[in-house]
């Protein structure tokens, strides 16, 4: 190293602040042959992409305007007002959680004419920006303002919606949160339309009228019903059922003739 270059700081540490900001602390070099005037901190994101640089005066420095949940690497040199020193050791720091920036990519498909299966694929990483840990999908028909909602763990990437009305459009939607919550700018995120199938196209009958009667602790009777209206006679019922906890059981098939089940 030449006597009129710095030698490069020494112990440069970062510290988590926010998903955009974090905190850089170094010593100055040990032997400083002439007087430090400056310092650049340069960083870049450790999978690859561009790298920037910011100066700062003293050894201790902010960094703004990062991605969120994603690693950076950092280094620094120090600047005499003859020449500037070799790099620093890098250090290496992930910035924190952020709200995910989209919608999952979302596919309808109508099972009945009352039901339709929304399927969505996770997102990436860039427009999670954190881990996603809750799902909460939104349906209406189409033209209203209010909608009903599910909330569903993480791990759900599909969920069927029943009770819906044969022969009428209704719009969809899922939205992902993470541990600091959900979009900001979630009204901003389209719906997704699907109309349903008439009864006539699909040659199904109506869902039955279920009615539930608690017979102890830990029983339930449920009895059901069809539409004496109804022109098309079922072949068999399958039932499901679910515990408060979104564990969900079934499916439990039963002959056409059955009207209760306990």
């Amino acid at each position: 190293m030449s006597r009129i270059q710095p030698e490069p700081p020494q112990g440069l540490t970062c510290y988590t602040l926010s998903d955009s900001a974090v905190r850089l602390e170094c010593k100055e070099p040990a032997k400083p042959q002439n007087n430090i005037t400056a310092y650049t901190i340069h960083y870049l994101p450790t999978d690859g992409g561009e790298e920037r640089q910011e100066v700062s005066i003293n050894c201790s420095f902010l960094v703004h305007k990062l991605s969120a949940f994603t690693n950076y690497t950092f280094y620094v040199r120090a600047y005499s007002s003859k020449s500037a020193s070799d790099q620093s050791k890098r250090t290496k720091c992930q910035t924190g959680e952020g709200v995910p920036q989209a919608a999952p990519q979302l596919s309808l498909k109508a099972t009945s004419p009352i039901s339709l299966r929304a399927m969505w694929m996770p997102l990436s990483k860039e427009k999670a920006q954190g881990v996603v840990t809750e799902y909460k999908i939104q349906w209406r028909r189409k033209g209203q303002a209010s909608s009903r909602v599910e909330q569903l763990r993480g791990d759900v990437t599909d969920y069927t919606i029943t009770g819906l009305h044969p022969g009428k459009k209704y719009q969809v939607r899922v939205l992902a949160a993470t541990s600091k919550g959900w979009p900001i700018q979630a009204d901003e995120f389209e719906w997704q339309d699907l109309e349903m199938p008439s009864y006539g196209s699909q040659h199904v009958p109506q869902a039955p009228t279920v009615h539930l009667t608690v017979v102890n602790a830990t029983s339930i009777e449920v009895t059901w019903s069809m539409s004496s209206e109804d022109m098309y006679k079922p072949d068999g019922f399958i039932l499901y059922y679910r515990k408060m906890s979104n564990e969900k059981f079934g499916p439990i098939s039963l002959a056409s003739n059955t009207t209760q089940y306990l």
